[in-house]
């Protein structure tokens, strides 16, 4: 008797056809949605992470995005580095709140529409507020909105969770939170759209919750953190399928009151560390340019000279002047004074 697994692989394996891929499968190229110095973020049908310690920008940097997407150019006044597709056939652009009140979300609401000069919602802006729902019910309703905002407006055009935790009652539980990102592919792939996706990290820069946060990172096309630092917010590269983290430079935004919304600063010498290769990177960087055109310093003039560049700590410049010398990249000859080291390589960090 033949069993079920067997069945499927008579005449040659066809059963499972469907899955395989081909030099000649019709695979359309991924459409870039949002993109950061002109560097693929999200593309239409995967998913992006945005994660973060609670109130440094999260929901911030989604109504960003989605003024964004409202606007004509697919960019925001002040934050020229990002750009999300314009939303020019007026597809649905849906935005899902688990965790914040609702008069907290209708100020929220407010500061999208200010900021994209609008006096009222557009009927394709779906913004949806769940936390009074029960846990239970979350996915029903989401799958029921998406349902009806792509049959009225022929399509969706971007869709943002916030907060992805809330869909699941224990982000440490190793199959709940599969089940739950799983969801969240399922959703951006039915709709071809970007599905973005907030999330909580366990400490100050440390990665994302639970089980739940090490699916993200390995599911999701892409995840960026958000690091506050005082009142300045900064969009940081943590992981990335479809460009280099080292081609982007972090970009900065804060709430302006007076206006009533967030908008994009210019921070000259902000030095950000999210993990070791991040932070090798942003040294040699430093070291480049305080070592330009053929500069040699002593110890404490290498000192100044990097809390000159990163407006840090006297202790915190010593770490970095220790990591330069650490890394070979510069040297100390007989007149005591540092110079950069010829043989080092400052695009490719650890090679040398």
């Amino acid at each position: 008797m033949i069993s079920k697994e067997e069945k499927y692989f008579e005449n040659d394996g066809r059963g499972f056809d469907h899955l395989r891929i081909r030099d000649s499968t019709p695979i359309q190229p991924p459409v870039p949605v949002i993109t950061i110095n002109g560097q693929t973020i999200s593309t239409a049908g995967n998913i992006t992470t945005i994660s973060g310690e609670a109130k440094s920008g999260k929901s911030g940097f989604a109504g960003i995005l989605i003024s964004a997407a409202l606007s004509q150019n697919g960019i925001v006044e002040s934050l020229d580095e990002l750009y999300v597709q314009p939303n020019t056939l007026g597809k649905g652009v849906l935005y899902f709140d688990t965790e914040h009140s609702q008069p907290t979300h209708w100020k929220n609401h407010l500061s999208i529409l200010n900021r994209c000069g609008l006096e009222s919602c557009p009927d394709y802006f779906g913004s949806y507020n769940l936390k009074t729902l029960d846990l239970v019910e979350f996915a029903k309703v989401t799958n029921e909105i998406c349902k009806f905002s792509f049959n009225k407006f022929r399509g969706i055009h971007l869709i943002i969770i916030d907060n992805g935790a809330d869909f699941l009652a224990d982000f440490n539980d190793p199959v709940e939170s599969s089940v739950v990102v799983n969801y969240f592919e399922k959703l951006a792939e039915k709709y071809s759209a970007p599905v973005i996706i907030t999330i909580h990290t366990s400490g100050k820069r440390e990665k994302e919750i639970g089980h739940l946060g090490s699916c993200f990172q390995r599911r999701s096309e892409s995840v960026l953190s958000i690091i506050a630092e005082g009142e300045i917010s900064f969009v940081v590269p943590k992981f990335l399928r479809m460009a280099d983290k080292k081609d982007i430079i972090p970009i900065a935004f804060r709430f302006d009151k007076e206006l009533g919304y967030h908008t994009g600063c210019k921070i000259e010498n902000q030095i950000l560390f999210v993990d070791d290769t991040d932070r090798g990177f942003l040294i040699s960087k430093i070291c480049s340019d305080i070592f330009k055109d053929g500069t040699d310093l002593l110890s404490d003039e290498v000192v100044a000279a990097i809390i000159k560049k990163t407006h840090k700590a006297t202790g915190t410049a010593k770490g970095i002047f220790k990591e330069m010398v650490a890394h070979n990249m510069i040297i100390q000859e007989g007149d005591k004074k540092w110079r950069v080291n010829p043989k080092y390589n400052y695009n490719k960090i650890g090679e040398n």
